[in-house]
């Protein structure tokens, strides 16, 4: 429930980051996957690991489509591209 509860939380932080760019905001990709260990102290193991799709089930389930397609409403109408 939490994951559907943050949509709404979307459109707040997209409208939030829009006031600091003089450009448009786009926003990609649209994942559960993790990108990178923001922890990481080592830059080499801050990149994309590529077996990371595996840490979160849903990844690959109908409730990351229906959370990818709520995102996908809410965030053109908080200005994205």
């Amino acid at each position: 429930m939490s994951l559907f509860e943050a949509l709404e939380a979307q459109a707040s932080t997209v409208e939030s980051a829009v006031q600091f760019c003089d450009r448009q905001l786009i926003i990609s990709p649209i994942t559960l996957r993790p990108r990178f260990n923001p922890n990481a102290t080592d830059p080499a193991k801050q990149q994309e690991d590529p077996l990371s799709a595996a840490s979160d089930p849903r990844q690959k389930t109908l409730v990351c489509a229906a959370w990818t397609a709520g995102s996908l409403a809410r965030l053109p109408a908080a200005g994205t591209a």
